[in-house]
């Protein structure tokens, strides 16, 4: 029986850079309770304001995830939390699909939802991904751990895929 849905879920607190940022939550906690309780400080507004903005922007990077889900009508993804809703593209807008390599902070400065001169990238770790080119001409970059399972849905589900990982040219 063929399989003909996908869905993939990528956590950022799996990676090198998830780790990275728990270690800056402990040492912010650690600063705090030296600050708050050691050094018997009073609260302020802007220091409860800094270190509330501080907690947020961590626990958002510790909590992202991309979700991606492919069918035989549409290709979706949703990057948690700067993403609410899905971002939806149907089979009928979608031009072409590609497998390919790509250099996270060499062509785009870095993973989460990045943007070069022509693609815009949703990738948590890796190094391949699904290009994206629609019919407007805007290309999307989604990138997968699971390269060869979602390349063979794609394939089942009619879209034509093209693999270009083996060739040396890149993004």
């Amino acid at each position: 029986m063929a399989v003909t849905h996908f869905t993939e879920r990528q956590y950022v607190f799996k990676t090198w850079v998830g780790k990275l940022t728990f270690i800056i939550l402990i040492v912010l906690l650690l600063a705090l309770y030296y600050f708050y309780v050691v050094q018997d400080h009073t609260f302020s507004f802007f220091s409860v304001g800094i270190q509330s903005i501080s907690f947020l922007a961590v626990f958002m990077i510790l909590f992202s995830n991309l979700k991606t889900t492919c069918t035989n009508q549409n290709i979706t993804l949703q990057y948690f939390p700067y993403h609410l809703k899905k971002i939806i593209y149907s089979k009928t807008e979608i031009d072409a699909v590609e497998m390919v390599n790509y250099d996270g902070l060499g062509d785009f400065g870095g993973w989460g939802i990045r943007i070069n001169n022509e693609i815009k990238c949703f990738t948590v770790s890796g190094s391949c991904g699904v290009l994206i080119t629609l019919k407007n001409g805007k290309q999307r970059l989604i990138g997968t751990k699971e390269t060869e399972t979602i390349k063979k849905v794609l394939v089942e589900n009619g879209y034509n895929v093209t693999d270009k990982r083996h060739e040396s040219s890149e993004i």
